[in-house]
């Protein structure tokens, strides 16, 4: 019979009583521990057998064996790993039968998260009474800033009930969401951020627990659309639309007020444009084409944002207050989203930029010339004389002073505040060059695929995306948009973007203007310009300009697209006017738009099935989380604190251990 069928009473007096005896006897002898010789022989028996018991014993015994993780790290790596509850349950289960579980039980990260979502710090805004204008946790404020006890959960607010009172008045828009108060979103993200404000602080030798220190805060945000989304739906939600929408923000910048207007910079976000750093505030089923239910999505959180702006927000810390006034850039919007809320007409519309009023034909014939001056009040003030008017104009004359409105804007951001959305300039100065190199390709100078030109140009398409697909290694139809335009963009491609082209004249133009768009790609992609090109910026209008002639002097024939203008005129404006946000590539949306994967994952993986608003309240709990610095920074520290089990070195496990990547 094997010995661990047996009793352990039966085997320690019959089978093991003369082992027994013997090791006692030659521990007396000897004058050895009978632990450690036991031990030892245990070690090298399993290291002759080549058993993996091995290591974990010679951990357990040397004081290097597993290190329980604190709830909050449990939470972190949950979050980092996009587990759901489920799956961590199921994992503390199998570590705890080993006998080896780091983690702790599923309850204490339920109990722990309200830490980390909006609504969990106490702060107050200039200009409430200081008394109700804390915004404490459990409490919730109300538009009319009277405290309401009843509500006293960390739940997300749902839109459609949260929108005022006179919605029942209109007919209810075809969307159902869920979002966080945006003062409370941004007083947790400030509060989670106030070790890095401490660690600038110091780097600058400023007092960090001085309460009349004035911190500028930065923070960009938008609203976009996910497209087609698989949605479940419950049965009186069948005619929900199948498209999501979103609006997050990012901290991305932070000074420090000396005095004198002296200001030294104490934080910048590294990664401003990641899905990590993008913190989302509502997530919604809504068609952002309609405008009942954009405006029933956005209205609120414009307002929230129109009252904040400028203020001083002051949120209690560990270590007292803090105070910081905020600054905002609405740029994470396209174009589409841009026109269609801020009372302008589309994309197709003679009034070519959102920025200024340019014309089509004033665009090529005042090149150069042209600042941002568009405004809000202009727009509002010009919107309502079309609305109400007062003199009875025509038609063509409206038109004539119009300047491309035709509504009230409902995003209340300045041009200056919006700038370029350097994503969307990609894509859009991606698609153009596209259609311009398959028109030199097929030497058509049409720029329009009409009748007698279509299935030429349509060949062309062909033949240019097989062509890449065989030297480049991209498929166009299968790649985003965003990832084919940094593919044309590529110096080390230009080659193969351009041998189509037959003509070696007109190859040699559509180089030229590829190396000078690539310039100035450079900087409005850049995060921070000034430090990173300071010469090169400079030159980036004296470039553009001449980018600019190359195509009215050389491409007559091709349409320019809205981005083109707006990379032209106004991009080194942004960087260099003291208003204006001082980057255009460190505004991007591309964290925004990254999120999209984010969305389908919970969605599908971690959101309850049962109810659609619920499972939306999922999505947007489980997003914030995920884009928690404080979460972020404690799975960091836990991933450099794991061990390999195949090299037993820190920093990595088995999966991308270098050992094992070098034998495969």
């Amino acid at each position: 019979m094997p010995i661990y069928d047996c009793k352990a009473k039966y085997v320690k007096q019959k089978r093991l009583k003369e082992v027994e005896s013997s090791v006692e006897q030659f521990c007396s002898s000897k004058n050895e521990d009978k632990t450690d010789v036991l031990f030892f022989m245990l070690i090298h028996h399993l290291k002759s057998q080549n058993d993996n018991r091995f290591e974990q014993i010679n951990d357990v015994w040397m004081g290097g064996g597993v290190r329980k993780l604190t709830s909050h790290e449990c939470l972190a790596i949950r979050i980092d790993t996009l587990q759901s509850k489920t799956q961590y349950k199921a994992q503390y289960d199998f570590l705890k039968a080993k006998g080896c579980n780091p983690f702790v039980a599923p309850y204490a990260l339920d109990e722990i998260e309200c830490q980390y979502v909006p609504g969990s710090v106490r702060y107050s805004i200039e200009g409430q009474d200081q008394v109700i204008n804390y915004y404490h946790t459990p409490v919730k404020v109300n538009r009319e800033c009277t405290t309401s006890p009843l509500d006293n959960t960390f739940e997300p607010l749902d839109i459609v009930n949260d929108f005022p009172a006179c919605t029942p008045e209109l007919a209810t828009p075809n969307v159902k969401g869920c979002r966080w108060r945006y003062p409370d979103a941004i007083a947790k993200t400030l509060h989670e951020l106030e070790n890095d404000i401490i660690a600038g602080l110091q780097q600058h030798n400023i007092d960090p627990y001085d309460p009349t220190i004035l911190l500028k805060t930065y923070i960009k945000d938008g609203a976009d659309g996910l497209g087609d989304v698989s949605v479940h739906k419950e049965v009186g939600d069948r005619y929900l639309p199948d498209k999501a929408f979103r609006f997050s923000f990012c901290v991305y910048r932070i000074e420090a007020i000396l005095g004198d207007d002296e200001k030294v910079t104490i934080f910048v976000e590294k990664r401003p444009n990641s899905v990590k750093t993008n913190r989302p505030v509502l997530e919604a089923i809504c068609d952002e084409n309609n405008h009942g239910s954009s405006t029933l999505c956005l209205l609120p959180i414009e307002n929230e944002r129109s009252y904040m702006k400028g203020k001083i927000i002051r949120i209690q810390t560990e270590f007292g207050w803090r105070r910081h006034v905020l600054i905002f850039s609405n740029s994470m919007i396209d174009e589409k989203l841009d026109r269609a809320n801020s009372g302008l007409a589309g994309s197709g519309s003679n009034y070519l930029c959102t920025l200024c009023d340019a014309t089509r034909e004033t665009a090529l014939s005042n090149l150069g010339n042209f600042v941002i001056n568009r405004s809000y009040a202009e727009t509002a003030e010009i919107a309502e004389y079309m609305r109400i008017n007062p003199d009875n104009l025509t038609k063509a004359d409206l038109n004539k002073i119009s300047k491309g409105i035709k509504s009230t804007p409902l995003l209340q951001a300045e041009s200056i505040e919006k700038g370029i959305d350097a994503t969307h300039a990609d894509i859009n100065c991606g698609s153009f060059f596209r259609k311009l190199i398959i028109r030199e390709i097929v030497q058509i100078n049409k720029w329009e695929m009409s009748g007698d030109v279509k299935s030429i140009i349509k060949d062309g398409e062909v033949k240019f995306d097989l062509h890449l697909k065989k030297t480049v290694g991209i498929n166009p139809q299968l790649m985003m948009p965003g990832n084919y335009a940094r593919a044309i963009f590529d110096s080390k491609n230009e080659n193969s973007v351009l041998d189509l082209i037959e003509d070696d004249e007109r190859k040699c133009k559509v180089r030229l203007l590829l190396q000078k768009f690539r310039f100035m790609r450079m900087i409005y992609r850049a995060v921070d310009p000034k430090v990173q090109y300071p010469s090169e910026t400079k030159m980036y209008k004296e470039t553009a300009i001449e980018f600019g002639k190359i195509l009215i002097n050389d491409f007559d024939y091709a349409k320019w697209p809205n981005y083109i203008h707006k990379v032209i005129e106004h991009v080194q404006e942004l960087i260099e006017n003291e208003n204006g946000p001082g980057t255009v590539g460190g505004l991007s949306s591309e964290g925004n738009e990254g999120g999209n994967k984010i969305f389908r994952h919970f969605r599908k993986n971690l959101a309850r099935r049962g109810s659609t608003y619920g499972g939306l309240r999922d999505v947007l709990w489980g997003h914030w989380l995920y884009s928690s610095p404080s979460l972020t920074k404690l799975s960091a520290k836990s991933k450099s604190e794991q061990r390999c089990s195949a090299c037993r070195s820190l920093g990595h496990n088995i999966r991308n251990c270098p050992s094992s990547v070098e034998n495969v």
